[in-house]
């Protein structure tokens, strides 16, 4: 071999005798490509130092084909390799959940599956409480949790949930000592007991029995509850108020968080992750890292687009000389192409959203949104869940000024589920005047201004026809087999007419009609309410649990919960 390496280069030198007619190099010692990035056979070009180097010595013979580039010793196309978008070790970022893509020598990331891109993040929107359902959508209250995409309460001890609500069996009068255990009118609950006082030590707070010194719904004082705090129960020690965080959640301040993801309390409270131009700051696994805006590549710590950074044109590092510019990804005395120089940076007018239309005319981002240039023109693309209306992303179920279609806007200001709420036909009906009388039908008293209207055990209001008084808010409750079976349930007044069911075929085939008031039927059992008809009128109405059909005016909302 030794022998034969001489007569090569005696055969290269002869075959390319004039150095000025030909620009490619002949020589072992790592000298430049040429202007189109070759070298004589058995040597490739190095696109990260544009040397010729021996495949022979620096690895397999590489010879890449038309369109890829050799990146460490591999041919790689730079227009989609995540690893080398747009030039020789510029690396597309991703949040936790997504990978890194390179579309047109522009890094994007994808979310896998189950997960969606929300902004920066890959969510699941099926548990994520910050994006439960669509991408923004909160659930309320620290304790809230999302389940199939629906906020609904998680219950901590000492609460337990009973019919989608967060209830203390040993102080609830509503639910004492069991779900379906309502006190009668005048008595508390204390202990889970129903009874005519409260025990020592205890205090009566609107009938329920609590310690003031340890309750978070009563803390100190009647009425007085701990907030909440996301990953964190609230609790009361010695009457005031304080938190708990959970399972693999710390500390700081007053709040909870997970030091190994949260980038403003990274591996220790109060350490904060920065990060350089065009990235987010990010922390994984305890440790500091930054996460590449769409269109831009990590290069040594920065955040840069390789395909016409001249500080990094075709490769992490690689400089353009001065007065040259960067295009796609070679250095050259001008842009060529469809491009233009904008300071430096050659960039496609028509699809760059710093330079749309022209240098320096940067499309303006919204929440909720995502900037885009097409033709020359900024647009912006929503994310999931929300519609463009106007130049803002929106979403028609919620928003009062969009509700159902653009620009439709509600009078009273409410829109639910897409439908506008009617003025003063479904605000919260008024609190009655004090005192009033207690109607007879109300055989469960009048507590808190509510009549009580108790139907337990079997066949109790079977086939019964039951009014609720026009002058107060109604609680109907049935419990235990039939107990308001084929029942006619009537609530003509402006106050909150409520039907609880409990029990099997409880309120099968009953008939219940709202005129005016706020509608709301809550069933706890699978077969409670089977073939149950509920019959809205202008008010606002709920429903929790299976089995029943709904007519509800279209001028009012009817939710399912």
């Amino acid at each position: 071999m030794p022998a034969i390496l001489p007569f090569a280069l005696l055969l290269l030198t002869g075959w390319f005798g004039g150095a000025c007619e030909s620009s490619l190099s002949t020589s072992l010692d790592g000298k430049r490509c040429d202007s189109q990035g070759r070298c004589v056979n058995g040597y490739a070009c190095d696109a990260a130092t544009q040397r010729c180097i021996l495949a022979g010595v620096a690895g397999p013979l590489v010879s890449c084909g038309m369109g890829a580039t050799l990146c460490s010793e591999q041919c790689v196309q730079l227009s989609t390799d995540p690893r080398n978008c747009g030039g020789c070790g510029a690396v597309c970022s991703s949040p936790r959940g997504g990978a890194g893509v390179c579309v047109e020598n522009d890094c994007n990331f994808a979310c896998t599956k189950p997960t969606v891109a929300c902004g920066t993040e890959c969510v699941d929107v099926a548990s994520d409480p910050n994006h439960c359902g669509v991408c923004g959508a909160v659930c309320p209250g620290g304790g809230a949790e999302c389940v199939s995409g629906r906020c609904q309460a998680a219950c901590r001890l000492p609460f337990q949930t009973c019919s989608g609500l967060c209830s203390d069996l040993r102080s609830d009068p509503a639910r004492c000592g069991a779900c379906d255990n309502l006190c009668a009118g005048g008595q508390v609950c204390s202990e889970g007991v129903c009874s005519g006082a409260c025990a020592v030590g205890l205090m009566n707070c609107a009938s329920a029995c609590v310690d003031l010194t340890s309750s978070s719904e009563h803390c100190g004082a009647c009425g007085s509850r701990c907030p909440a705090s996301p990953g964190a129960t609230s609790i009361c020690a010695a009457s005031k108020c304080d938190l708990r965080c959970g399972a693999g959640l710390s500390r700081c301040g007053d709040v909870c968080v997970d030091l190994k993801v949260n980038s403003s309390n990274c591996n220790a409270c109060g350490n904060v992750c920065s990060a350089p131009a065009n990235s987010t700051a990010t922390c994984v696994e305890g440790a500091c890292d930054l996460a590449c805006d769409v269109g831009y590549a990590e290069c040594n710590g920065a955040c840069i687009r390789a395909a016409d950074d001249p500080a990094n044109c075709g490769a992490c590092g690689r400089a353009c000389a001065q007065g040259e510019v960067c295009s796609a990804g070679a250095c050259a005395p001008s842009c060529a192409g469809m491009t233009e120089n904008c300071g430096g940076v050659c960039t496609r007018l028509l699809n760059d959203p710093v330079n749309c239309g022209g240098c320096g005319k940067v499309c303006p981002g919204v929440a909720n949104g995502v900037p885009l240039c097409a033709d020359g023109a900024c647009t912006i693309t929503c994310q999931d869940g929300y519609t463009l209306c106007g130049g803002a992303c929106v979403r028609l179920d919620t928003d009062a000024n969009h509700c159902g279609l653009c620009n439709n806007t509600c009078p009273a200001g409410t829109c639910l589920s897409g439908k506008c709420a009617v003025v003063g036909a479904c605000a919260a009906p008024p609190v009655p005047p004090a005192p009033v009388a207690c109607p007879a039908q109300c055989t469960g008293g009048c507590a808190a201004g509510t009549c009580q209207i108790l139907c337990m055990g079997p066949d109790a209001c079977k086939e019964s026809n039951i009014a609720c008084p026009l002058n107060m808010d109604c609680q109907v409750t049935c419990t235990g087999s039939k107990a308001c079976e084929k029942a006619k349930l009537r609530c003509d007044g402006i106050y909150a007419c409520n039907l609880r069911c409990s029990g099997d075929d409880t309120c099968k085939e009953l008939a219940m009609t709202c005129t005016t008031g706020a509608c709301n039927l809550d069933c706890s059992d699978a077969q409670a309410c089977e073939k149950t008809d509920v019959h809205c009128g202008s008010g606002p109405c709920s429903f929790k649990g299976v089995g029943a059909n709904q007519r509800c005016q279209s001028s009012c909302s009817c939710t399912s919960l």
